[in-house]
């Protein structure tokens, strides 16, 4: 899965050296990070990374660059060029580099693969307490779902209100009070639910 240079830039909050002629840094996908050697056959869909001191000539592969500037760039390697890229600090290093822009690619796999099996649930009727549930358990974290006007409707992961930075936040605001949360959390209507019993009404006292 590919992400655009402008992503991978953010990461490394570095800074573009603008070596291509009209290309916009948003639109540029890359599928994959190395280490730069001229003795290996480059991909123009992957970027590589190098040391300045290590360029001993003009960059003209028709890829991106992640250029650890550990010491002044020599204009006659960096100009005008088919080039792309990205300068960062020299207090990087190469393997530093490439760990954190390997991480953007499993982060957005990670995203894509979860994005898939949400699309698939909903596809198969998943109730909003099951796609809750779900985004508990891709996630890692507790979930609050809210109407437009930021009536609380559902929850997801884990039945305490303290020292949960979500429920403490929503409190906070006023969305729900606490006795509303609280109940919530021992709802004995629930149980009945999970038993098969059918509840005609939930009376939810809490937003009165």
């Amino acid at each position: 899965m590919a992400v655009t240079l402008k992503k991978m830039r953010s990461v490394l909050n570095g800074r573009p050296v603008r070596m291509r002629i009209n290309e916009n840094d948003d639109t540029i996908e890359i599928k994959g990070i190395d280490f730069f050697t001229e003795q290996e056959d480059v991909s123009p869909d992957y970027a590589y990374v190098i040391k300045g001191s290590d360029i001993q000539r003009r960059l003209d592969h028709k890829i991106c660059f992640i250029i650890i500037e550990d010491q002044p760039l020599d204009e006659k390697y960096t100009g005008e060029s088919s080039t792309n890229a990205i300068l960062v600090d020299k207090a990087w290093s190469p393997e530093t580099v490439i760990k954190r822009v390997r991480q953007l690619f499993e982060d957005q796999y990670r995203i894509g693969d979860s994005s898939i099996k949400i699309l698939e649930s909903c596809q198969k009727g998943y109730t909003i307490q099951q796609l809750l549930d779900l985004g508990y358990q891709l996630l890692g974290n507790p979930l609050l779902l809210v109407d437009v006007s930021l009536c609380f409707i559902a929850h997801s992961g884990g039945n305490n209100i303290n020292n949960e930075p979500l429920w403490e936040w929503t409190l906070s605001k006023g969305y729900v009070n606490k006795e509303y949360a609280k109940s919530v959390m021992t709802d004995e209507n629930q149980n009945e639910i999970d038993q098969g019993k059918e509840v005609l009404v939930i009376w939810e006292t809490g937003l009165l």
